[in-house]
């Protein structure tokens, strides 16, 4: 996969649709506060970038779109299905940490007498990191289950199936969108606690930090977005009776 031509294009969709993105990036935030507008509104953003890569006409009652028949109910799967995997995910996280916990305790008195303390945490840290790894492997097989599950209209778990095949298939490109999109999102919040830290002026602050998530998530979605497509196999336009 050519990186610079993913980034550049990527790019170039968002600011070709600077205004209808934005809006709808703004529409996604508010809305995602009320717990049941958050899923259609996910949903609805997803298609407008879908159309947005394949150069089709993106407005901004687009993100709306998720709220139609047939849609709304489809989002909600999606959330459900995702949320029993963070639940499950977090029980197993919990139990490993635990278990961890104790041999690293035992470990770090065992280990007391011939190794500096200061050596012993940090071992200790590093299995504590491992099975965090271990524990969020699910979430990076879901990498592409979103986009998938709009543009193909799978059920959920053929979209799980279908991007977990992805994944495997394309391993390190999966790592480094991960990273990307990782990154990318981090820089969408930062502005916002480094004007905390520097001390700016509130309106000066909420300014900067509205611009960069302005441009940040709709291009981190849209490099993912862009990606899906290149890995897969799709039709050239999306199927309306399917989004």
């Amino acid at each position: 996969m050519e990186y610079g031509n993913l980034l550049g294009n990527s790019l170039k969709t968002v600011m070709s649709n600077f205004v209808a993105y934005g809006v709808a990036t703004i529409v996604l935030t508010i809305g995602s506060m009320l717990v049941i507008t958050a899923p259609p509104l996910l949903y609805g953003f997803i298609i407008m970038l879908v159309r947005g890569s394949r150069q089709e006409m993106v407005k901004c009652m687009d993100i709306l779109d998720g709220f139609r028949f047939g849609n709304f109910v489809r989002s909600w799967k999606y959330m459900l299905f995702v949320m029993i995997i963070g639940v499950l995910v977090a029980i197993v996280a919990m139990i490993l940490l635990f278990i961890v916990g104790l041999l690293s305790f035992g470990f770090i008195v065992a280990a007391g007498s011939f190794l500096p303390e200061s050596v012993s945490i940090a071992i200790a840290a590093i299995l504590y990191l491992v099975v965090i790894c271990i524990v969020l492997i699910p979430f990076f097989f879901m990498l592409y289950l979103l986009p998938l599950y709009v543009i193909k209209g799978y059920d959920v778990t053929d979209a799980f199936s279908e991007s977990t095949r992805i994944v495997k298939a394309n391993i390190m490109t999966s790592v480094i969108i991960s990273l990307i999109v990782g990154v990318l999102s981090l820089m969408g919040s930062l502005p916002y606690y480094v004007g905390l830290f520097m001390e700016w002026p509130f309106v000066l602050n909420m300014l900067i930090y509205t611009l960069a998530v302005l441009i940040t998530m709709p291009f981190s979605q849209q490099i993912l977005v862009n990606t899906t497509l290149e890995l897969g196999s799709f039709p050239e336009h999306i199927d309306e009776s399917d989004v």
